[in-house]
């Protein structure tokens, strides 16, 4: 994504709308995004009910490499809550043909009951390949007790001047109170060709035999 992922993540709708993948912008200015997707899926889990999202964004990029920006999708997770307005900034490189990426972004839904978050995030990449590292910081539900990091690896390889195929492995930690732990882990693969994309994806929490297809659109302006 040209700034922020959690547009072109949207998990993958991410990958043509925000994997909150990787955060490079690539030159200074103002920047609008708008995106549709057949489902709203995000680390292994859909946002929508596996229903369809539309969103939209807006970055601003300085050329020393400060970023700050704003998005908002549609949601459905079967309560009050109808969507979620996510707000990041941070600072964004290269160094030695290694890109750099560190940053804090805040997840809001403003008609929900304590589902408020934020994390701090980390990324590297090299060529095709990036490593990206969540941690989460604030939960504005006072009961919650738990500590969740996300890791999520990523690979494109262009095919042509329009395609590109992207590879993805994402994996959830939690913590809970008594220390006990839990995993979670997903994966996709999306063929992207101009402003479409589509994409398989799964997770050891919906099963082998529950691959969701999802198709995306997504424009910059």
């Amino acid at each position: 994504m040209s700034t922020i992922s959690k547009r072109l993540s949207l998990g993958f709708v991410a990958s043509s709308m925000l994997a909150l993948a990787t955060i490079v912008p690539v030159q200074a200015g103002i920047e609008g995004n708008i995106g549709a997707t057949s489902n709203y899926y995000w680390r292994g889990m859909s946002q929508t009910a596996d229903e369809a999202s539309v969103s939209g964004g807006l970055d601003y990029s300085a050329d020393s490499g400060f970023y700050l920006g704003t998005w908002v999708a549609n949601i459905d997770f079967g309560d009050a809550a109808t969507y979620e307005l996510d707000l990041y900034g941070g600072y964004a490189g290269e160094m030695s043909g290694i890109s750099y990426d560190i940053g804090y972004i805040s997840y809001m839904y403003p008609d929900g009951d304590d589902l408020d978050f934020a994390e701090i995030y980390l990324s590297l990449g090299f060529g095709p390949a990036s490593i990206t590292y969540y941690d989460q910081i604030e939960d504005s539900d006072a009961s919650y007790d738990k500590e969740t990091s996300y890791v999520s690896l990523d690979l494109e390889f262009p095919v042509d001047d329009e395609i590109s195929i992207g590879l993805h492995y994402g994996m959830n930690d939690i913590t809970n109170a008594d220390q006990t732990t839990a995993e979670q882990d997903d994966f996709s693969v999306t063929v992207s060709k101009g402003d479409f994309s589509i994409g398989f994806m799964g997770s050891n929490d919906i099963g082998e035999d529950d691959t969701k297809a999802v198709i995306s659109y997504g424009i910059s302006f």
